[in-house]
């Protein structure tokens, strides 16, 4: 960034302050300076600890804009010693001037084109490797650049990004620089030590050899530690009813280097001892892991991931993904922070606001119902043994969510192929999930899971994210080059047809079970209408979403932009979910209503 800023000797204070604010206006950071001159002379280390949530927000802007600087200058080095260039700052200056720029650091295309032009020389194959691993590693760094620009308050995730921005500056300018050197120096020139940053991004993020507690004590931020010492967490891990054998990994906030193995119970439950703030991840992919629910028996092939405060009790279902997307939520962040408790480094207003998106916000702002542990007075046994109604509503909500996610993902991976990493693509159908849910009605999901249309913009906000995103993209890939997703709006109606039909017989039941919930004298079976509920979920969940992996699959290798009028054509789906709907055996039901009672019984008063 100096170097972009140099002026003349002749030139003025006002012009060369003006250059350092372009220079960092150019690489996509905040322009708030810790002085009246702008960016010039202002630190970011300093403005972490300036109490001053613009000047914070800034520094971490900057941070990140200086993390992708320096990487690109360090390929930039690499590629030149490979061809024996004598390094220099006339050099370096000349690079920046190419290369310092948000719209060439963050596409592959623009910064390879950039690397083997003219000015730079930098070509051949592994600068076209090193560029796309550049912006494969920096994806994360970019995206909270964009955030931090908009939050008008510090997030509680601020330590945590940090460590993001310091193990991605330390990959690129270190790991990144040894692969180009180690591409140069093969015979023929070869991009496999480029495979690493697609192929286990995480893994070689993670594991990058930081001074994390330097990064810690930079300033004073939300402890992972709650101020009261809880013995033991008791989780558990909701689809239907509990999802029993399913292995899980907890690891503390916010350096996530103390970690602990997980497993469910029958009943879905698991427990943790001594918790802290930790990021927890429940899947079917873990060894010995099966992932069934309790209930259903149907494996549950979509994996949790979200992060969650220390608590004693807390209840992880497909709702509470969506507090991942929502913790970077510039609005939900300004909205919750100033009646949320200081130093709590994963707010408990997530769920709240979670469960908001699904109409149930009133019973959080009432003190009736805590949706962290889905406990409260609103969730506690009815004094005639029969379920909740809240909890009937909650569950059926949950099964729509976990439905609608697992086709989601399926269709994707089916269009997509499936070396594509499912934890990224399951991330991005979660968070396509909360932007078209804020999109269409931010108070009322069912409108997105219930429309077709809706759904259409959910595949296609997703499909759109997925393929644009390096660090997602690690296999082959079949339609990404040949179609959009405008292209794809035969296949997404067919499917968005089907899934929303049955989710429309679910929301029927939840309706029902709502309104009791509203009222104290309901005499609602609450206990068949969790029949119904179960029965559609095994459906969606198991025969149609496997159908529509099987449509997407057939799709893409032979993929149309012919009018797909009903999934019967290319599969059959439908007839297969409408079969197995109407003759599920009747004696589901009192497995059904002694499932749901085990999972009270672990439910909090």
């Amino acid at each position: 960034m100096a170097t972009l800023g140099q002026g003349s000797a002749a030139a003025t204070i006002a012009s060369l302050q003006a250059k350092y604010d372009t220079a960092y206006q150019n690489m996509g950071a905040k322009v708030v300076g810790q002085y009246t001159q702008g960016m010039l002379n202002s630190d970011p280390l300093r403005m972490l600890t300036s109490g001053n949530v613009s000047q914070v927000t800034a520094a971490v802007t900057v941070l990140a804009a200086n993390a992708q600087a320096l990487g690109a200058l360090t390929i930039a080095r690499a590629l030149a010693e490979c061809k024996g260039t004598l390094v220099s700052n006339e050099l370096y200056a000349k690079w920046a001037a190419e290369l310092l720029k948000a719209s060439v650091l963050e596409n592959a295309l623009a910064l390879a084109e950039v690397l083997s032009s003219n000015n730079s020389c930098l070509n051949g194959v592994c600068a076209t490797g090193a560029a796309k691993a550049f912006v494969s590693i920096t994806t994360s760094v970019v995206s909270l650049k964009a955030a931090y620009k908009s939050y008008t308050t510090v997030p509680p995730s601020l330590q945590e990004d940090l460590l993001t921005i310091t193990r991605a500056a330390r990959v690129v300018q270190s790991d990144l620089y040894n692969s180009t050197k180690l591409c140069c120096s093969s015979t023929p020139q070869s991009t496999a030590p480029f495979t690493q940053y697609t192929s286990n991004l995480g893994g070689v993020l993670s594991s990058a050899p930081v001074n994390q507690t330097a990064v810690l004590e930079t300033g004073s931020y939300p402890a992972a530690t709650p101020s009261t010492s809880i013995p033991v967490m008791a989780g558990r891990l909701l689809n239907s009813a509990g999802v029993k054998n399913c292995v899980g990994k907890y690891a503390e906030l916010p350096a996530q280097q103390v970690t602990h193995d997980l497993v469910t119970d029958s009943t879905g439950a698991f427990s943790v001892v001594g918790p802290v703030a930790a990021a927890y991840t429940f899947k079917k992919s873990y060894p010995s892991s099966t992932c069934d629910d309790a209930l259903t028996n149907v494996t549950v092939t979509f994996p949790f991931s979200l992060r969650m405060p220390a608590a004693a009790d807390a209840a992880v279902t497909a709702i509470s993904l969506l507090t991942v997307p929502a913790s970077s939520d510039a609005s939900v962040l300004a909205a919750y922070a100033a009646s949320a408790p200081s130093q709590q480094l994963v707010p408990a207003y997530l769920w709240q606001h979670a469960y908001s998106m699904y109409g149930y916000g009133s019973f959080a702002s009432n003190g009736e119902a805590n949706f962290l542990s889905l406990g409260g007075a609103a969730f506690s046994k009815r004094t005639d043994g029969k379920t909740p109604a809240l909890l009937v509503a909650v569950l059926g909500s949950n099964t729509q969510t976990m439905s609608t996610f697992v086709s989601t993902q399926n269709l994707m991976m089916g269009l997509l192929g499936n070396t594509y990493g499912t934890d990224a693509v399951a991330q991005a159908v979660v968070a396509g999930a909360y932007r078209t849910f804020k999109m269409v009605d931010a108070t009322n999901a069912s409108e997105t899971l219930t429309a077709s249309a809706n759904l259409v913009s959910l595949y296609s906000t997703t499909y759109a994210a997925i393929t644009s995103d390096p660090a997602v993209t690690t296999g082959r890939h079949l339609l990404q080059s040949t179609m959009t997703s405008a292209q794809l709006q035969n296949i997404f109606g067919a499917v968005a047809n089907v899934v929303s039909s049955t989710n429309q017989q679910v929301q029927q039941v939840v309706n029902t079970a709502t309104v009791a919930a509203a009222d104290p004298s309901s005499t609602v079976d609450t206990s068949n209408l969790m029949v119904s509920v179960s029965k559609m979920a095994a459906v969606q969940q198991q025969s149609l979403a496997s159908d529509v992996g099987t449509l997407a699959t057939e799709f893409a290798a032979n993929p149309t932009t012919d009018q797909i009028n009903s999934l019967q054509e290319v599969s059959g789906a439908v007839s297969a979910a409408s079969r197995a709907l109407h003759h599920l055996v009747d004696n589901l039901a009192p497995n059904c209503i002694n499932a749901i009672h085990l999972v009270l019984l672990a439910l909090p008063e």
